[in-house]
């Protein structure tokens, strides 16, 4: 808080005629809440994505790929894929990893068909888990074991032309992971650098997956634009399903 009502009693003869104020601020890395990773986030083979190096990314910010180049234009469909639902468990366990097949079956026992522009949010249960132990368990939230999903997803995904893919861990990806020897998170390279596919972590879904399971309704209208944070890397997000 830069200015807070401890400071207003403080001069509380003063402060208690007419109007008055508090303000506040935050520092935070961007990355550290529900977020979009840009795609300039990850290189592969020197390049991120459309073959930028890394002088591109200066100590000032991307030159190119920033998230404040999407700032204005994601929003569109969203689908979600619901698979603790979908399997009849309360969460997916660390390291389960949801495959192609898996999103396929998932997506047609649901009743949706994934397509062009689609934003795709992946709920494992993962964050519902972490409430259910308690504050105690949250220590490995974030960079520990979770669900995700599997390489083979992109099979599945990339062919249907998706927008952006998000969901309920810190790194979307099964950790551990299946990663080639080479990438260690291999989706973060197929999406953002070869693909251009927008990579989203740590969404709570467990509201709106709620909310679909009571009407059966799995497709909505999704505003998830980024802050326009120029040359940033990535951005925090209130996302927002309209149904």
């Amino acid at each position: 808080m830069y200015k807070h009502g401890g400071d207003l009693l403080a001069d509380w003869e003063n402060a208690r005629h007419g109007m008055q104020s508090t303000d506040d601020g935050i520092y935070m890395p961007l990355q550290c809440a529900t977020q979009w990773d840009a795609f300039c986030h990850v290189f592969y083979d020197g390049v991120t994505y459309n073959g930028h190096g890394p002088e591109s990314v200066t100590s000032q910010g991307a030159v190119h790929n920033s998230i404040a180049q999407v700032a204005d234009r994601v929003v569109g469909r969203g689908v979600l894929l619901d698979f603790p639902r979908f399997y009849g468990v309360d969460w997916l366990e660390p390291g389960d990893a949801i495959q192609d097949v898996d999103l396929e079956a998932c997506a047609k026992a649901q009743g949706v068909e994934i397509g062009p522009g689609d934003i795709v949010l992946i709920r494992t249960g993962h964050m519902r888990r972490r409430r259910a132990e308690g504050q105690e368990h949250w220590g490995d939230y974030a960079a520990g074991p979770a669900p995700g999903l599997g390489v083979s997803s992109a099979d599945y995904l990339l062919p249907r032309e998706i927008a952006a893919v998000a969901g309920d861990t810190w790194g979307l990806e099964s950790v551990p992971s299946e990663s080639l020897p080479e990438a260690k998170f291999a989706l973060h390279v197929i999406f953002l650098v070869n693909a251009g596919v927008l990579i989203g972590e740590i969404w709570d879904l467990e509201e709106l997956a709620a909310d679909c399971a009571a009407d059966g309704v799995y497709e909505f209208f999704l505003s998830a634009q980024p802050l326009t944070v120029t040359g940033a890397v990535g951005s925090p997000l209130n996302p927002i399903a309209v149904k």
